[in-house]
């Protein structure tokens, strides 16, 4: 594997693991993706985690790299939040994933809601 991971996130080149996305191919490098986030939001929490999400939001617009998202409740469990973010390729998402402004925000998140963030990487067939 080949890693993305920006100028000077990391000193040694090693990423931490379960962090970053592995790029595979030339073509997965230049490649838009699509990042599925899912949160476990209890129930009166919601209210709680609105302005950090919507925070989260307002800096990934200021990202050059990104191209634009929603988020949708799952219409069976309310608890469960799903957002779709695009990006221009993975290595903007690693970027963006790396920021420690970013990391920041979303342990306040995992702290109020009681639940790991679970992220997955996504890009066309």
């Amino acid at each position: 594997f080949s890693w993305v991971t920006g100028d000077n996130l990391f000193q040694d080149g090693t990423p931490p693991p379960s962090t970053l996305y592995p790029l595979t191919s030339t073509l997965y490098k230049a490649m838009s993706v699509k990042i599925i986030i899912l949160r476990k939001v209890p129930q009166g929490k919601e209210a709680a985690i609105k302005p950090l999400v919507m925070k989260l939001r307002a800096m990934c617009m200021n990202n050059d790299g990104y191209i634009g998202g929603e988020t949708l409740i799952n219409a069976d469990d309310p608890t469960e939040f799903l957002v779709i973010s695009s990006w221009k390729d993975v290595g903007e998402w690693n970027c963006w994933l790396a920021s420690e402004d970013r990391a920041k925000i979303q342990q306040e998140i995992d702290e109020i809601t009681g639940h790991q963030t679970v992220y997955q990487v996504y890009y066309h067939a």
